[in-house]
């Protein structure tokens, strides 16, 4: 079994955050071989945010063109 307090404190410690709608799209974008990222802060109401976000496009994708 892994230790779970190092993988905690490695999140704790990114760089990344995940506050704003921006940030969201930026890791939203389709990629494939992507290294996995970590947040060590996220906005609380984001979730929300993104729910209300996609529901208002009536279930298309309004994700940024690549």
């Amino acid at each position: 079994m892994r230790n779970s307090s190092s993988g905690v404190a490695k999140v704790k410690a990114a760089p990344n955050t995940l506050n704003t709608m921006d940030d969201f799209e930026k890791v939203a974008v389709p990629s494939e071989n992507h290294p996995v990222e970590y947040f060590s802060s996220a906005d609380p109401k984001l979730f929300m945010q993104v729910i209300d976000k996609f529901k208002m496009s009536h279930g298309k994708m309004d994700m940024p063109k690549t």
